[in-house]
């Protein structure tokens, strides 16, 4: 997880310091508040909400050392939705009590606040009612196995249930790609999972949860499809790429990471390329959409993330990153499973779709 760590006291500094040192985070404190720090490259700042702006999204966690009341009034504007909101933890300065602020599930702020307070020594502070209760909670089996939720606003009445003590069943679509694998990995959660023929008129006595790789079934209330998400994938290419030379790139790319083009949502790329016919080839030929955006839009992605960037490829359209920012764009996400990585004229990056 990319991570930040705030401090806004000289004593805080001293343990921000000390955290960041230990787990390579990046670090961040208000002027004229530090005196000697061991991280030699840390950011000063003189407003903490300033700097939000800038960082906020930037990140796949927030560390705060302040008062919880502060980090509630400075990140309220910049509050959106727990699938693309940072884990957000705030500690004392003493170090006696980790808090799970935000994203506890999703995000991954209730592991990262027991692995930090297991190092510090401290209490770790969450407040979910799935994890006080000792409950299964959907979204973080979810997340765990790369499932996305539909629609997502079940998924609050689903952990309420399982929370209350209240039977909620869960089944396997028997036509779901590894099927045998989701079995195995719900088992080991001690969840006793049926398989089953789906079908659009299929009925469900309760509440229940349901994965497979199906679209257009009616979700009627108390029901939780769970499905596995697909790859976005970023392209850049120099001029007439062939669309061999794109679909090997892809390949050589999905197997990085243990994935296959039939994973594939969309493909992504700078609109530059939109005559680029190798390019509009390869999607036609794994049968995705393909998508272009303009220079202003990904620009964004490129200052938003601090993204690498080519002096040679800004000279040529004027943005010195185009797989990444394309991808970041396309999958509305700030995770990017394969980084830029440069496959002969080709240059790949991977991320889920949100």
């Amino acid at each position: 997880m990319k991570t930040a760590v705030f401090a806004v006291t000289q004593s805080g500094a001293k343990l921000a310091d000390q955290i960041a040192c230990q787990f390579d985070y990046d670090l961040f404190v208000k002027k004229g508040r530090y005196d000697t720090l061991s991280r030699l490259n840390f950011h000063d700042y003189d407003s903490l909400s300033n700097c939000l702006k800038d960082t906020f999204h930037s990140y796949d966690a927030l560390i705060f050392i302040m008062a919880t009341g502060i980090v509630v009034r400075t990140l309220a504007p910049f509050i959106i939705d727990k699938r693309s909101d940072p884990a957000v933890l705030v500690l004392d300065e003493k170090a006696q009590h980790v808090i799970s602020l935000l994203s506890g599930h999703i995000g991954g702020a209730n592991a990262l606040t027991k692995n930090l307070a297991l190092f510090l020594g401290a209490d770790p502070v969450i407040t979910t009612a799935t994890d006080v209760n000792e409950k299964i909670a959907v979204d973080l089996l979810a997340e765990s196995l790369n499932l996305s939720m539909e629609p997502f606003d079940h998924l609050k009445y689903i952990n309420a249930e399982i929370v209350q003590g209240n039977p909620v069943d869960f089944f396997i679509d028997q036509a779901l790609t590894n099927a045998p694998y989701y079995i195995k990995k719900l088992q080991a959660c001690q969840i006793d999972a049926k398989l089953m023929e789906l079908k659009a008129a299929t009925c469900f006595s309760r509440s229940s949860v349901i994965l497979t790789e199906q679209v257009n079934i009616p979700s009627g209330a108390g029901l939780l499809f769970l499905k596995p998400r697909k790859l976005v994938i970023g392209i850049g290419c120099r001029r007439d790429t062939t669309q061999t030379e794109i679909l090997q790139a892809i390949q050589s790319a999905c197997e990085k990471i243990g994935k296959s083009m039939h994973d594939i949502a969309c493909i992504a790329s700078t609109v530059v390329k939109k005559d680029e016919q190798g390019l509009i080839a390869a999607s036609k030929t794994l049968s995705v959409p393909l998508y272009f955006y303009e220079n202003v839009p990904m620009q964004h992605m490129i200052d938003l993330y601090n993204l690498d960037i080519s002096p040679f490829v800004t000279k040529q359209i004027g943005i010195g990153n185009v797989c990444e920012a394309a991808v970041l764009i396309a999958s509305q996400s700030k995770k990017i499973l394969l980084h830029k990585t440069k496959l002969t004229k080709v240059t790949v990056a991977i991320a889920w779709e949100k």
